[in-house]
């Protein structure tokens, strides 16, 4: 009778793993989405610098944690160097933003479309792989 019970529970736990059909890790899917919307809904503050520079930062920093999360993923080569440049274009953003430069409106929105565009594009390598 034990054995059945204990044999009964192993399936019953078995099979409530394979019922997640998540087929991606759903955080790491979060993180570049959260860049992909930042970006995409900020397009329209690019004419006030006061508004863009935390923005600018809020990407740095969300793209900077995606490549932290990816590089600790194994078999993950992919994602890992996109998110890489990632980080080198925000970086890049947030430094800009932080200097005294004059910034356009035009630079602004073009850096926004890479960013949205990159973050699409990993987004579209993680969610086709395995978790």
């Amino acid at each position: 009778m034990k054995k059945i019970i204990i044999a009964s529970a192993l399936l019953l736990l078995t099979s409530c793993s394979l019922l997640n059909m998540a087929t991606y890790n759903a955080n790491e899917h979060l993180i570049v989405n959260n860049i992909r919307t930042v970006a995409e809904l900020s397009e329209d503050t690019c004419n006030d610098r006061f508004k863009m520079t935390p923005v600018a930062e809020k990407l740095y920093f969300l793209s900077t944690e995606l490549y932290n999360f990816n590089s600790l993923v194994p078999y993950n080569e992919e994602a890992i160097n996109m998110s890489k440049t990632l980080v080198d274009v925000t970086k890049g953003f947030h430094q800009r933003y932080q200097s005294e430069d004059n910034i356009s409106i035009e630079y602004c929105k073009i850096k926004l479309k890479t960013i949205h565009d990159a973050s699409k594009a990993i987004e579209y390598v993680i969610v086709r792989k395995p978790k």
